[in-house]
């Protein structure tokens, strides 16, 4: 490029030389002229050297570029394809897009791309359980199959047609229920019931006390001292499981208290279960009771399944037992007494004999029939009792020997009461009733004294 510049003397003119490749002067007075290389132009007018030399042009393309947005990184979730990006709404856990290695072919219809554990996937045939368009082997391979078939059945009702009205027939362990009640059991609650009855427990052994008596029993002479050891023995009776074995806890709990009360003896109450007595022999029963103070009884005790019940425990509560229906005794009785004589006797002389320690005594019982063999020889029969009985009407050897008492003619007259005293001091003033023949006589086997 070339310049012609005029110049006015005095003036002073500065040339950029990087754009002006020469320069013509005119007028050319004694005025100073300089050619600067290192001019920087203050406008776009004055452009000199490289581009890097414009230092506000480079300052501006380099903001310009940094303000470029940085462009998304495409992920599985954005599919970018030509004329619009589509989101499938992908998700793989953790494995990124340069992890993926895609078989060179498609699977086969029905198959699925699985991983290996490292990253690689490929396609395999889909498993017999992932779907039903798939189901393959047997029902039982199928789980989902069987077990909604299992659930099916275990939940079905027994949907009996027969009316709600109607009571089943008690088989096995089912109880009479109406239909209505039955409707609401599943099969598998029905059968359950009839072939598997719930059994609660039972007692084995209810809670009991028995009182013994040592020594002899049985009659005894009214008076008649004698000593004798109560023996009290608790039973506080047994549990039977519903499964039938005995349960280790007893029905209930252990006594706390005996109470002895009786013949001879006033009321005793002890932690003891055995009392000694001294007493002296009563007209009838002597006998003698306790009744045992017992706590409650604990533990479980379980039905035949293994469940712990409660049905018996009413029964296991604290309470007392008593022995009052089947208590010792001894019974006491008057003796009655019998004998022959060779002469005719009287009251008083029965009396005498047996206050003199004579005639058959006899301990025991002579308010109904008495049977006695005299074994007489032409003699005079008797027999006494004590006078409470009932008179005997009647005596009876054999069917073609026998007849009433009481009369003049009669075999026995009439029958006197007389007071006898007890030859060993036992007894006094107790009145008997006396039967004596009114002729001797010689029998043969024994004679009954009979009330009627």
């Amino acid at each position: 490029m070339s310049v012609t510049i005029n110049l006015i003397e005095g003036n002073e003119v500065t040339i950029q030389k990087n754009v002006i490749d020469s320069v013509t002067l005119t007028n050319v007075q004694p005025t100073a002229v300089t050619v600067n290389s290192s001019f920087v132009a203050s406008s776009w007018g004055f452009i000199d050297g490289t581009v890097t030399n414009q230092t506000d042009l480079v300052d501006y393309i380099d903001a310009e570029i940094a303000a470029i947005p940085t462009p998304p990184t495409p992920t599985l979730d954005s599919v970018t394809t030509q004329g619009g990006t589509t989101t499938n709404s992908i998700n793989v856990g953790g494995i990124t897009a340069a992890s993926l290695v895609y078989p060179s072919a498609d699977g086969t219809t029905g198959q699925i791309i699985q991983t290996n554990g490292s990253g690689t996937l490929s396609f395999v045939d889909l498993p017999n359980d992932a779907t039903w368009g798939n189901i393959t082997g047997t029902v039982t391979n199928q789980a989902d199959l069987t077990s909604y078939v299992d659930t099916e059945i275990e939940t079905a009702p027994y949907a009996t047609s027969i009316s709600d009205s109607v009571n089943s027939v008690a088989v096995g362990g089912a109880p009479v229920l109406p239909a209505s009640t039955w409707k609401t059991k599943t099969i598998i609650q029905s059968l359950d019931t009839i072939l598997f009855p719930t059994i609660l427990p039972s007692i084995g052994s209810n809670r009991s006390v028995t009182l013994t008596i040592n020594g002899s029993t049985g009659n005894r002479e009214v008076g008649v001292s004698y000593s004798r050891t109560l023996t009290a023995n608790f039973n506080r009776g047994t549990i039977i499981n519903g499964d039938g074995t005995t349960n280790s806890n007893p029905l209930v709990g252990p006594s706390s208290n005996y109470r002895f009360t009786g013949t001879g003896i006033s009321q005793t109450n002890q932690t003891g279960n055995t009392l000694a007595i001294t007493t002296d022999v009563v007209l009838g029963d002597n006998d003698w009771d306790v009744l045992v103070t017992h706590g409650a009884g604990t533990g479980d005790y379980y039905d035949n399944k293994g469940n712990a019940e409660t049905n018996l425990d009413s029964s296991r509560a604290a309470g007392t037992r008593s022995d009052t229906n089947a208590s010792p005794n001894l019974t006491g009785y008057y003796p009655y007494y019998w004998g022959v004589s060779n002469t005719a006797v009287t009251p008083a002389d029965i009396a005498s004999i047996i206050q003199g320690g004579g005639g058959n005594k006899v301990i025991g019982n002579a308010s109904g029939t008495v049977t006695i063999t005299f074994n007489a020889s032409t003699q005079y029969l008797w027999m006494v009792h004590y006078g409470s009985y009932t008179t005997k009407q009647v005596w009876y050897n054999t069917a073609l020997n026998n007849g009433s008492i009481g009369g003049a003619s009669d075999l026995f007259g009439p029958v006197n009461t007389q007071s006898v005293d007890s030859p060993d001091g036992y007894w006094s003033g107790i009145n008997y009733k006396c039967y004596i023949s009114t002729f001797a006589t010689t029998t043969s086997g024994s004679i009954q004294f009979r009330n009627s």
